[in-house]
Parts: C-alpha cells; sequence; structure tokens
C-alpha cells in the first residue's frame, strides 16, 4: 500500500484517524504506518502532508495532528 492509499483510508475512516492522532502522540507513527502496510519514514509522511496542504492551501484537523 501507499501512503496515497493509506492517506485516503484514514479519512474515510474515523476508527483509523483516532488510531493514527494516537501514534501520533505517542511519537509513534513510522510503526502505525508499517502496521497498515506502508514502509515510510516520519519525515516522508511529514513531506506528504505537506505536499497536500500546499496543494489545498489549507491542513485539516487530521493533517495537523501528524504534523
Amino acid at each position: 500500500m501507499t501512503i496515497d492509499e493509506l492517506y485516503g483510508k484514514v479519512l474515510a475512516d474515523d476508527e483509523l484517524k483516532a488510531s493514527l492522532t494516537k501514534a501520533a502522540k505517542a511519537g509513534k507513527i513510522e510503526e502505525w504506518v508499517a502496521a497498515h502496510g506502508v514502509e515510510a519514514t516520519e519525515g516522508e509522511l511529514l513531506t506528504y502532508v505537506r505536499a497536500i496542504a500546499t496543494k489545498s492551501g489549507e491542513l485539516t484537523d487530521e493533517q495537523l495532528d501528524i504534523s
């Protein structure tokens, strides 16, 4: 699975959003994404989120939780 695919799933699922938020607060984002089939560093994830923010012009609440 890609970061983009996982991001789409997170946006569509409140339970995934909550578990991602919990992982982010615990400093375990890399472990969380790996558990969901994505190999990415926290830096790669932040770069992805920032790229989305640049395209849309603003961050959503969910994006703010992991950046």
